[in-house]
């Protein structure tokens, strides 16, 4: 999906939207952060259920119309930090927990 056709997409949503506003309202925050962090940041900094929960209000899955990294990943502090000590999969399907990955490293 192009920018523009997910502006397009964005635009119906919520003209058409039917629900909780606050909702929809956190949807688009989270999907707008995708757009700018990729949808990698997007999985740490939400619990599954509200990731879940996001993609089922907007109707499409975050994987298909954003991208997994951008220039800006590295600003997310948490993405930073799953990067450098980790497995991303291991931390984000909660495998490991950080505290246990971070003592880790800096033992070693």
């Amino acid at each position: 999906m192009t920018e523009k056709e997910l502006d397009d997409y964005i635009y119906n949503l919520k003209t058409t939207f039917r629900g909780d506003l606050t909702d929809l309202a956190a949807a688009l925050g989270a999907l707008d952060l995708g757009r700018t962090y990729g949808w990698k940041v997007l999985r740490i900094i939400y619990s599954p259920i509200a990731y879940r929960k996001y993609q089922k209000i907007l109707n499409l899955e975050f994987k298909e119309v954003l991208s997994d990294e951008t220039d800006f990943s590295m600003r997310s502090a948490g993405y930073k930090l799953v990067d450098s000590v980790s497995n991303y999969w291991d931390i984000v399907s909660r495998k490991f927990s950080l505290d246990s990955k971070i003592r880790t490293s800096t033992v070693s």
